[in-house]
């Protein structure tokens, strides 16, 4: 019986490169991600030393010197708020990468078991094929000898 060959090979090794580039991509997007909420952790430690500073120095500052801090606090509450939304649309540029990725996977996965159930069926006519010509010699030996 000739060699086993699927014939949707070539779509299955698309969706398989279909998967592994929304991998790549998904990965990227996440590691982005990280990074803007580690800029936007920074912002929040920040302010947070800048309040405490503030506070503390607030017997000894002049009113010229809060001013400045007040309008630095708020010019880093402005950051803060842009990089809130930085970090929003990264979160869902990267929830919609995980959806893209599940569905390539599952995709690839449907090409994945008609391979194995092909493949499977491709072995049990194999099996019938050895089974008919090992008794058709059984037949033929005892027709020979009888």
């Amino acid at each position: 019986m000739e060699k086993f060959n699927f014939k949707f090979d070539k779509v299955l090794n698309y969706k398989s490169t279909v998967e592994n580039v929304k991998k790549a991509n998904y990965g990227k997007l996440k590691e982005e991600l990280n990074k803007e909420e580690d800029i936007l952790n920074g912002y929040y430690d920040h302010k947070e030393d800048m309040k405490t500073k503030k506070n503390e120095e607030v017997a000894n500052t002049k009113i010229g010197n809060m001013q400045l801090y007040s309008k630095y606090l708020n010019d880093l509450k402005n950051k803060i708020e842009k990089q809130e939304n930085v970090v929003v649309n990264k979160r869902i540029d990267v929830d919609k990468s995980k959806e893209e990725l599940v569905e390539a996977s599952k995709e690839k996965k449907i090409f994945e078991r008609l391979k194995e159930n092909k493949h499977e069926e491709y072995l049990y006519l194999e099996k019938l094929s050895e089974d008919k010509i090992v008794d058709n010699l059984v037949s033929y030996r005892s027709n020979a000898r009888g």
